[in-house]
């Protein structure tokens, strides 16, 4: 099972004080651990290194939206087209393994299957329209169950009403039942190897009401809690009902994992600043006007006339670029993404690969350390560093060159400032994500036998889930960068301890 963006701590905190009741069975009488996932990375690439085990550098994604190769064009990034590698159950779909996949987190839909999928149904941040394996199964789960109450799609750029916060964390737990209700029939009417759900509502509910319940919140609402409650608690509460659903469904037979996160907190990043400050760095001034208002070119009465307008606006776009060494790209709020304008490789670079990248790369670390904090004084930078130290594969290319990692701040940034750059003011969309991501995740397991096959370590990977899970069901899972959690029989389980791990695996 899939607790998306699920905050570990928040998590700990329900089973401790007895309102997550199942979690807390399930790490009672299995094993719970952190996971270490890739440094700087947000939920966009923390997901796909679960299910395709391997690093961002090789599966390639870091973002809902990338660079197009060879542009300055940040374009979606489709998960079914943009992946060139199997996730795990491909493997064990074609070892002859039946699998059920109901909404991963950021799972292309399989081309052929033994069994089902089902994609952008009830999930955070819809990619494509909702589809299916068998095709007609995703209209007959609509017709039984409902669609997405939000279409997909839960950002809103106000903030919301009383009213309305209410009846968004009501729809969200009514969501989680409507999915705890279709695992429920699948799992009661046929027989699965692997069974893997992901629920988006916990993501959905921290992005958008960790305000209401994080009382040091600069948005805090006590009176609208004080009417109805903590809204991140009860969607919480209504994922864990669900995953009570499930084992319902199965037997002590059945291995039963559950990752959670990358957790949640305050959304106080200063990404909007952050490719002023770049272009401060650089002698730039804080933007570059089209030579053609984009309004003119997008009203001109013929085609001709906006295509020419388009090619003005390119070319001095072009020009500008020229003269920048660096520019942020989309990322998620916890880092600031850089990209450096390197010759080859951006249609107008200006630093040569090699020798002056990298030194590129260490003078822009220095100036972004210096920035600090006007009201307080404080680095506004956790840790700048080289995503390439981190990463590595075939896909290296497409991902950022720096993180920027934001320090933990009490508030919003008003402004920056340091000697290099001046003061820098900007205002961030207001009420559209009061929270955001951390990188805190964890593992739950239970199975018959924990202590004897299972080897939790300190630093679990979020890549060693997907060889695991082909582990437990007997299945070759080759290039893959993390290594399984079970114990080999000739060094620790029995070979009846690992068979009988084997034969089922719930994974929510």
């Amino acid at each position: 099972m899939g607790l998306d963006a699920a905050d570990p701590g928040l998590l700990a905190e329900g089973c401790a004080q007895g309102w997550l009741p199942v979690l807390e069975g399930l790490r009672r009488d299995g094993a719970w651990a952190p996971v270490s996932v890739p440094r700087g990375f947000g939920d966009g690439a923390i997901w796909p290194s679960l299910i395709f085990g391997v690093n961002p550098g090789k599966h390639g994604r870091y973002f809902n939206r990338q660079l197009r190769r060879g542009s300055y064009t940040a374009v979606p990034f489709v998960e079914d087209t943009d992946f060139d590698r199997k996730p795990v159950w491909e493997y064990l779909s074609e070892a002859g393994r039946r699998v059920a996949v109901i909404d991963m987190v950021k799972a292309p839909l399989s081309k052929r299957l033994n069994g089902i999928q089902i994609v952008d149904w009830t999930v955070h941040s819809r990619y494509g329209v909702p589809r299916s394996r068998p095709a007609g199964l995703m209209s007959e789960v609509i017709d039984r169950y409902g669609p997405d109450p939000f279409d997909g799609r839960t950002d809103v750029f106000k903030v919301r009403t009383a009213e309305e916060y209410k009846a968004f964390r009501d729809a969200m737990i009514d969501r989680a039942h409507a999915k705890a209700a279709l695992c429920r029939q699948l799992l009661k009417h046929d027989s699965w190897d692997l069974f893997a759900v992901g629920f988006g509502d916990s993501h959905d509910i921290g992005h958008q009401c960790w305000h209401l319940h994080d009382p040091a919140h600069s948005m805090h609402d006590a009176e609208w809690v004080e009417r109805f409650g903590d809204p991140v608690k009860d969607v919480y509460a209504a994922v864990d009902r669900a995953l009570g659903t499930l084992l319902e469904q199965t037997g002590p037979q059945t291995t039963t994992v559950v990752f959670a996160g990358p957790g949640m907190g305050p959304n106080y990043s200063g990404n909007f600043l952050l490719d002023t400050i770049l272009r401060r760095i650089d002698g730039r001034p804080d933007s570059d006007r089209n030579l053609i208002p984009h309004a003119i070119v997008t009203r001109a009465p013929f085609r001709a006339l906006r295509r020419l307008g388009e090619r003005v606006n390119h070319a001095k776009g072009m020009y500008h670029m020229r003269r920048r060494r660096s520019f942020s790209v989309p990322h998620n709020e916890g880092a600031g993404a850089i990209r450096l304008n390197v010759i080859g490789r951006e249609p107008a670079g200006c630093i040569a690969p090699g020798a002056e990248c990298a030194a590129a790369c260490d003078a822009i670390t220095r100036d972004l350390l210096d920035v600090v904090d006007v009201d307080t004084g404080k680095p506004v930078f956790r840790e700048v560093f080289r995503v390439a130290d981190e990463t590595h594969g075939e896909r290296s290319g497409d991902l950022p060159d720096l993180f920027a990692v934001w320090a933990i701040h009490d508030r919003p940034f008003r402004a920056v400032r340091s000697a290099k750059i001046g003061t820098v003011t900007g205002s961030p969309v207001v009420g559209a994500r009061p929270g955001d991501h951390n990188w805190d995740c964890a593992l739950f397991v239970r199975s018959a036998a924990v202590a004897e096959q299972w080897k939790l370590r300190d630093e679990t990977k979020v890549e060693d889930l997907a060889p695991t899970i082909a582990a437990l069901l007997d299945t070759e899972f080759p290039d893959c960068d993390g290594a399984s959690l079970l114990r080999d029989a000739r060094t620790g389980g029995s070979e009846d301890t690992m068979r009988h791990g084997r034969r089922s695996l719930t994974t929510s």
